[in-house]
């Protein structure tokens, strides 16, 4: 069976967020178990509106044109609008909906792609057989804000790399708190820097440092002026980008890892972090799934943060009880289990077609 990806630029399994993760987990793990797969993609025209053209109409074009799949699996919702010419069994990825809340992004995230995000989320869920949900909160959205039934959906899990594990840990003179992910908006960096400047303030005599992992760009600027201001220039390092073959040191290197993010559809680097035995501190009362946020300690205000960082840091045992939960919990998220249950989906798909008995 031939399966057809259909993504974008911007989901190149070439990057390093999320998408490109699960993209690059999802050819993978179908060859290796005998799938032929075919990567469908064209580029963005750099014009005005060049990527809901290319969606619309370029990659529309690219999918009528493939005749040799037998089904069709679009990586996001926007690629699912190439669906809207060909009869072939489709299947669609929803990884998160935090476009349909344009407040999370800030001010300057409110134009088109805010704007087009729920049309082309219900186009997305219109026009294909089955949806893969990557955890139950996304599922839950999809049902009350865009009505899809409940039996369209299937939550599935997703896979973290095997490439990240525990390493023997390097002595260091300082604690290490960490953060990967990209600085926009929704990540909350900036409560991140708060909480962390009231650690520093209420316990003076810990030696720590914050080390931001993320691309110098979006909100970079304003997260270095609110470093200054808070004269943490000392105490806090953005590193920059990190690449795949770094991540699993980058991890390594954290004594904890804190997730401040606003809204997630899963929180891959949650996992991650607990799949290298580092104990990790999300927001209490945001929405971040169950699935990921299992095995944290929860904060419920910048100062409460500010005190779970130390009480994870002088804890022994809270902190040996909490990494062995994460280690034991990230393990479940394995490429051979988020392969067969997309199987799964596909065989539903397929039956919606007279196409699999």
């Amino acid at each position: 069976m031939r399966i057809g990806i259909v993504t974008n630029t911007t989901t190149s399994i070439k990057e390093g967020v999320g998408i490109a993760r699960y993209t690059q987990h999802l050819v993978e793990g179908l060859l290796s178990e005998g799938f032929k797969v075919e990567l469908i993609y064209s580029k963005p025209p750099n014009v005005p509106f060049g990527e809901p053209f290319n969606h619309l109409l370029k990659l529309s074009l690219k999918t009528l044109k493939t005749k040799r799949c037998d089904l069709l699996h679009a990586v996001t919702p926007a690629a699912a609008f190439s669906f809207l010419f060909t009869e072939k069994p489709k299947v669609v990825t929803f990884h998160e909906l935090s476009s349909l809340f344009p407040r999370i992004y800030g001010v300057s995230r409110l134009h088109y792609v805010t704007l087009l995000s729920p049309l082309w989320y219900k186009w997305g869920a219109i026009f294909c057989d089955k949806i893969i949900a990557i955890s139950s909160l996304s599922k839950a959205y999809l049902i009350k804000y865009l009505k899809v039934p409940e039996s369209k959906i299937a939550v599935t899990p997703l896979a973290i790399d095997d490439k990240l594990r525990l390493l023997e840990r390097e002595v260091k003179p300082y604690k290490a708190i960490g953060y990967v992910g990209t600085l926009g908006y929704k990540k909350k960096v900036d409560y991140l820097i708060r909480a962390f400047h009231i650690f520093k303030n209420r316990y003076p005599d810990v030696n720590a440092k914050l080390l931001i992992c993320g691309k110098k760009r979006l909100n970079y600027p304003k997260l270095v002026q609110l470093v200054r201001q808070l004269n943490l220039e000392n105490s806090v390092k953005f590193t920059g980008f990190i690449s795949e073959n770094d991540l699993v040191k980058a991890y390594n290197s954290f004594d904890v890892f804190v997730f401040p993010s606003e809204m997630e559809g899963l929180g891959y680097p949650i996992l991650e972090a607990q799949k290298c035995g580092v104990p990790v501190i999300v927001r209490a009362g945001v929405c971040i799934p169950f699935e990921s946020s299992k095995c944290c300690i929860w904060a419920k205000s910048i100062e409460d943060m500010a005190d779970k960082l130390h009480e994870l840091l002088a804890d022994g045992e809270l902190r040996k009880a909490l990494i062995q939960k994460g280690l034991e919990y990230a393990s479940q998220f394995n490429l051979k289990r988020m392969i067969s249950e997309t199987i799964k989906v596909y065989e539903d798909a397929l039956r919606k077609h007279n196409l699999y008995n």
